[in-house]
């Protein structure tokens, strides 16, 4: 069963929260790299704020050992010049310019000094010079003393001076050089250098973080595609959420900043997923509506466009429902964008209160019927029951917004039966109701709980129904135009086709399927005639065949899926077999064939003449050899056996001396081309004359009983052996080569034939005899089945009788792999024909609906045609074939160079190559001194290139490569090996390797060229241009023919393939 709300809901969900746990992962990775990046900026932060301290601290050092220095130097110069005028020696400060100039003459300090050895010195100085100007004072004497100006100490008057101003310029100078002193410029400098160095080596290094973090976060990131993207692809193996699903409910919005991101995973390869920058979207669609759902909203939404869409959904994805929408306070108006659907049965809308009552009450009766006559003890739910059944049960669905007060209040409890028990019968409730406050109304705030309890709920708000963290629903309101029409149309024809009555009613009941004998007659119930009878078609020793006409498409391919239908049902395996031929272009009966079905011989719809012969000619042999029983079972009893119903009853009489005879039915839809072949004509008219003796009957059908072609084979006297007549809508002319102008019976003209010009679609005049009588014409409606019925009636015959081995031959059909069965044969392709070697057959080459070659009567081989798949489809096989024979010594050689065959086997240790011509003249010499037993399998690829192969016609020179050659080819008569060429001209070949096709009987030659063909096979044989001798695109076709036996015919041969 398909999903419905629920489960796709789930899926959904599912959906959700894997996107969910993935935004989760994403969002903590791309947390983690902002936290990467703060802590790195924070780390740099601190970096820059460490080294802009360090750089402060030493701006500190510099300009405190700065501010020192100048300190110092100020003060000794400030100390000094207060010194110097407290100096109370009037004579010194007459003498101190006198002296100054002096003393100026000699430098008092050394450009090595460093700021410390100046400050050292100049504090030397401040003290020495203290000391001096102390002995200057001490020796001064004052005036006071000396009753004069003031007098000094001889002696020490200018030696004194001398020092004091020597020591005043030497501090003055020290001070201005400490002053000026550039190692804390320096120092400064330096301390900037270096810490801005440092700063930079930090930033660099920042930078390179910065730059990682993203690429290891987008690293973790495509590592959480991957596994998200895995987890995607297993949900999606498991669940098919993103499956083709037919209802659309939809679309699915997850929501989140980062969504963009999920590009990277498996998202960006689901084409119904769309993501964009902050969120993604998808389709929400379910495989039918199987649920019963309650949906609430806030009165915005426009829930009547929602219901509309819903139903279009339904109506497009389940061909067998039906819809109904309770309108009453619109009175129709809310739906009347389906407006257009309401002249089909699919579609209801009730717009009164008494409608709602009368259609629920319909309803309620409904799922009681459907329990009753469907389900009963047999089948849980109708899903179930229309599996088997040959008419599905329609689905009912019903739609109801503001179910409150479009449903009156006297209908709840109805309303609430059909939600609890109408889903296993098929009937499914979709209501919505407005969210609000309903004050004392105690019954509808009930109801409504009752809803929301027994049915699912889906809240939507502001358009959205939220399903996750992350994740919503918006309902699709717009009805789609091309599925509307798509829906209108079909109605349209099952309109139509309701007129056509259904086969269901016509097949046996249960207990009697396949429990009739076949060995009277068969019995066929095709329709119901203008009467109300039941109309029957027989087919017996005195009605054996069947003839059907009638224009395009007016029911004749229906009829005989009807008499199909009705001989499986009623007959089983063993009482009759059937053959359709179905040569109007199409396919309708190959299903049949397809489904394997024991009572199903063959399904032929190419009309090549070999296949349309082929279908005959077994049929004719089957006649044949029915014969040859009818005379040993007179041999055995001693009775005269004159029919088919004779053989039937003394075989049984006498214990079933002889095998088993099934009636045989061979059906062919448009049947003039068999007459436009003489063979198949010949084989046509003998099938007729014979064929009924022997338990085999032909129902024909084709627009026209007498073909235009002058030389079609279809004759008035054969026409006369089909007995019982089927004449659809056609032509008055037409009806007159099946009716009888005049009536034997009333002498009057054939109602029939004017009848016939007037008939509906499926109606058929049907005349039991000839269309001689009047009174055995009958206007019959004929049962229809349609396809869905007939892949279900397959299915219930391949369950009671097993499975067969029905042949279908089809037009055009394409090449297929080759089967890998290792029983020792060699399977070059298949048949277009039905059995042609079906009995035994001592050729090479057998053919039966497979074309093989035996073992143990291998031959060699030429192959030829400008297709060169013929040499790789060949490649193929043996490849296959040898992997049979490995242990006992089987070896696949190939000879020359091709670059495809080589890309394909060329690395293959089973597969021995050789390239140049000395390679393979080697492994020729290595082959036929070899006495081991290896059983080589040689393919050479267009020999004839090869000058050291070449001989000619009548050449009288010896070459030892060809005898080398010859004698590898002479190993296949002791079935020591086997050696296939290839050659795109078979005439190039024979001309330059004039003796290799006396050492190849077997040719297998593709089509394409047919001077190429008729040079491959002999003069005797006759080639007609046709659709075979076209080459194909997915077929590999090619004639086969064996020069010793002088059979042939047509394969098409497997697909090349590379074998693993």
């Amino acid at each position: 069963m398909g999903k419905g709300y629920v489960e796709s809901l789930g899926d959904v969900v599912r959906f959700s929260q894997f996107m969910e746990v993935a935004a989760e992962e994403m969002e903590k990775m791309i947390q983690l790299g902002r936290n990467q990046q703060d802590a790195v900026k924070g780390e740099y932060s601190r970096q820059e704020t460490y080294l802009t301290d360090a750089r402060n601290r030493a701006e500190e050092r510099c300009q405190s050992k700065s501010a020192k220095r100048k300190e110092a130097a100020n003060w000794a110069v400030v100390h000094v010049k207060a010194l110097l005028d407290r100096i109370e020696d009037p004579h010194f400060h007459r003498m101190e310019q006198k002296y100054s100039k002096v003393c100026n003459e000699n430098s008092v300090y050394s450009s090595i000094d460093t700021p410390e050895m100046l400050l050292e010195k100049l504090n030397n100085g401040v003290k020495e010079f203290e000391k001096k100007v102390r002995e200057l004072d001490d020796a001064f004497v004052p005036p006071a003393a000396s009753n004069v100006v003031g007098a000094a100490v001889r002696p020490f008057r200018k030696k004194l001076y001398m020092e004091i101003i020597q020591l005043r310029d030497a501090v003055f100078a020290y001070s201005e050089m400490l002053m000026t002193c550039q190692d804390v410029e320096k120092e400064r400098a330096e301390y900037g250098l270096a810490l801005s160095g440092r700063m930079e080596v930090e930033a660099r290094r920042r930078d390179e973080k910065l730059r990682q973090i993203p690429v290891e976060i987008n690293d973790m990131l495509m590592r959480l595609m991957s596994v998200f993207s895995e987890g995607i692809a297993r949900l999606q193996q498991e669940r098919g959420i993103f499956g083709q699903k037919e209802i659309e409910l939809g679309t699915g919005y997850f929501v989140q900043e980062h969504a963009e991101a999920f590009r990277n995973s498996i998202l960006r390869e689901v084409s119904c997923v769309t993501i964009e920058k902050s969120q993604i979207s998808f389709p929400v669609k379910m495989d039918e509506m199987k649920e019963n759902f309650f949906l609430t909203h806030e009165g915005t939404e426009n829930i009547g466009a929602v219901f509309c869409s819903m139903a279009v959904e339904i109506l497009y994805a389940c061909e067998n429902a039906e819809v109904y929408f309770a309108d009453t306070i619109g009175l129709g108006s809310t739906y009347r964008q389906l407006q257009s659907l309401k002249e089909f049965s699919s579609v209801h809308i009730w717009n009164s209160e008494p409608q709602v009552e009368a259609g629920l009450g319909e309803i309620e009766k409904w799922i009681t019927d459907t329990y009753e006559k469907c389900l009963g003890d047999k089948f849980a739910t109708i899903d179930d029951f229309n599996r088997t059944a040959a008419l599905k049960r329609k689905k009912k669905f019903i739609f109801i917004n503001e179910v409150g007060a479009n449903v009156p209040q006297k209908c709840f409890s109805q309303m609430l039966r059909i939600i609890n028990n109408g889903n296993n019968a098929g009937v499914y409730v979709i209501c919505a109701q407005v969210l609000c406050d309903y004050g004392n109304d105690r019954v509808l705030t009930g109801f409504l709980s009752d809803l929301n309890q027994n049915m699912i709920p889906l809240n939507v708000t502001n358009h959205l129904a939220k399903i996750g963290t992350h994740t919503y629903i918006a309902l699709k309101d717009q009805i789609s135009a091309k599925k509307l029409a798509s829906i209108s149309g079909r109605l349209q024809t099952y309109a139509e086709e309701s007129k056509v009555l259904p086969i269901g009613s016509a097949l046996p009941d249960e207990n009697s399927w396949q429990k009739k004998s076949s060995e009277k007659e068969i019995v066929i119930p095709f329709g119901i005639d203008e009467n109300g009878r039941q109309a029957i078609f027989t087919l017996s020793s005195e009605r054996p065949y069947g003839l059907i006409i009638g224009d395009v498409r007016v029911g004749k391919s229906s009829l005989l899926h009807t008499i199909i239908f009705q001989t499986l049902a009623k007959y089983s395996p063993d009482e009759v077999r059937i053959g359709i031929g179905d040569f109007k272009d199409g396919a309708d009966f190959n299903v049949y064939a397809k489904g394997n079905l024991k009572s199903i011989d063959a399904v032929v719809n190419d009309e090549d003449p070999d296949a349309m012969l082929s279908f005959l000619g077994y049929y004719v042999a089957e006649m044949q050899k029915r014969q040859r029983w009818f005379e040993e079972l007179e041999d055995a009893t001693g009775r005269i056996i004159q029919k088919y119903e004779n053989y039937r009853e003394t075989n049984r009489s006498y214990g079933n001396l002889m095998p088993a005879m099934p009636r045989i039915i061979i059906l062919i839809d448009e049947f003039q081309s068999l007459f436009d072949g003489s063979s198949c004509a010949a084989y046509m008219t003998e099938l007729v004359r014979k064929g009924a003796t022997y338990g085999i009957h032909v129902v024909l059908s084709s627009q026209r009983a007498v073909s235009d072609n002058p030389r079609n084979g279809f004759s008035s006297s054969l026409k006369d052996y089909f007995t019982s007549r089927f004449v659809f809508k056609t032509p008055q002319n037409a009806a007159r080569s099946m009716l009888a102008e005049r009536c034997a019976d009333t002498g009057r003209e054939n109602s029939g034939i004017q009848r016939s010009a007037l008939l509906k679609k499926g109606q058929t005049v049907y005349n039991s005899y000839m269309g001689q009588s009047e009174a055995d014409n009958s206007v019959v409606q004929c049962y229809y089945a349609s396809p869905e019925v007939i892949v279900a009636f397959i299915e219930i015959i391949s369950a009671m009788n097993g499975t067969g081995s029905s042949v279908l031959l089809k037009r055009h059909a394409k090449s297929v792999s080759c089967p890998r069965k290792r029983d020792g044969v060699l399977r070059i392709g298949a048949s277009i024909t039905l059995h042609r070697d079906w009995d035994y057959d001592v050729d090479t080459i057998h053919d039966d609906t497979e074309v093989s070659l035996r073992a143990e009567m291998l031959k060699n081989m030429i192959l030829s045609g400008a297709d060169d798949r013929v040499l790789r489809s060949m490649l193929t096989s043996l490849f296959i074939w040898v992997d049979r024979w490995k242990r006992n010594g089987a070896r696949l050689h190939i000879f020359g160079y091709d670059k495809d065959v080589y890309q394909v086997y060329g690395d293959k240790p089973e597969v021995f190559c050789h390239k140049t011509i000395q390679e393979q003249l080697e492994e020729l010499a290595r082959q036929i001194e070899d006495m081991s037993g290896e059983f080589c399998v040689n393919v050479f690829m267009e020999p004839d290139k090869y000058s050291e192969f070449a001989q000619s016609v009548g050449s009288i020179r010896s070459n030892p490569n060809v005898d080398l050659l010859k004698k590898v080819l002479d190993r296949t008569e002791r079935h020591e090996g086997v050696t296939i060429a290839y050659c795109r001209s078979y005439k190039s070949m024979r001309s330059s390797m004039a003796y290799f096709p006396g050492y190849a009987p077997i040719r297998i030659t593709a089509v394409g060229d047919m001077e190429n063909l008729r040079c491959a096979m002999s003069d005797s044989t006759h080639l007609t241009g046709g659709e075979f001798n076209v080459p194909g695109r997915d077929a590999v076709k090619a004639y086969y023919y064996n020069k010793d036996t002088e059979k042939m015919g047509k394969v098409i041969l497997y697909r090349p393939e590379i074998i693993l």
